[in-house]
């Protein structure tokens, strides 16, 4: 085992368990929002399956992209090709969101979740907001609302996180350093499988990509033993809090907005 592999394997270990299968995924990706119900459905079973964010088209520029009469077409195409592929209790919008966001931001705020333990509650919530009531997930204000609430229940050991809600910096970048170097693990590890269409399934001898991936995980579904319960819907698609809202009489720490969140606050104030 190289060095780069050695320190990317003790980084995962740090806050993942050993994973049946790997799933990787982007939030803006109808397929992957199959999938995800699909390891939804095998984590019920009790079958061990880890999602790692990857984002699929880092060129975007930060705003995201705005459909244009090609790309809706294309968007069209791909909900159809995923919505054939569904299976009963699983669901897709009608139609897909107006905007391509950058997914950045969300990919970010899933690996500080990794470390808050709150994981599977926001992977849920990017994917719903995103495709049920399309928000764009590629804004980090936006995300401060969205899963704030999420993270001050959870294990955070940043203060910008457990006591503010910070879900990302600013800048769509993860805030601690524990996050940035899951990024770059799991973007590293599927790259190394040739960086294939996604969802990516990784069962520790081959990948799967694509609808191959989803035929895969019907099949692993099919396979697993039956939950004790039934499913939880809400827990397919879930909502944000309409209780909560970003604290509004404290300001995060000042090292926080020195070291993350001031380079975007220039620049936000330098374009307007």
């Amino acid at each position: 085992m190289d060095h780069d592999l050695a320190v990317r394997s003790r980084t995962l270990a740090s806050v993942e368990p050993p994973p049946t299968l790997v799933l990787y995924g982007d939030f803006s990706c109808p397929m992957c929002y199959l999938a995800s119900q699909r390891l939804d459905a095998l984590a019920r079973a009790g079958v061990g399956v880890q999602w790692r964010a990857v984002e699929h088209h880092p060129e975007l520029p930060v705003n995201g992209l705005r459909d244009d009469a090609e790309s809706s077409s294309a968007a069209k195409h791909a909900l159809d090709d995923a919505r054939a592929l569904l299976r009963p209790g699983e669901q897709l919008p009608a139609a897909a969101p107006t905007m391509a966001p950058k997914t950045r931001a969300a990919v970010s705020a899933y690996a500080e979740a990794c470390g808050a333990e709150v994981k599977d509650e926001i992977r849920r919530l990017l994917f719903t907001e995103y495709w049920v009531d399309k928000v764009d997930i590629g804004n980090p204000a936006v995300l401060h609302t969205l899963l704030g609430g999420t993270f001050m229940r959870g294990k955070a050991t940043s203060d910008p996180i457990r006591e503010f809600g910070y879900a990302v910096a600013v800048t769509g970048e993860p805030i601690t350093s524990q996050a940035w170097r899951l990024i770059r693990a799991w973007r590293q590890d599927w790259q190394a499988l040739g960086a294939p269409e996604l969802p990516t399934l990784w069962d520790g001898t081959q990948a799967d990509s694509g609808e191959r991936a989803l035929r895969q995980l019907a099949a692993e579904v099919d396979q697993a033993p039956t939950p004790r319960s039934a499913p939880d819907s809400s827990g397919l698609h879930a909502r944000v809090e309409s209780g909560w809202r970003p604290p509004t009489t404290v300001c995060p720490p000042a090292t926080w907005v020195s070291q993350v969140g001031d380079p975007w606050q220039r620049a936000f104030q330098m374009s307007h």
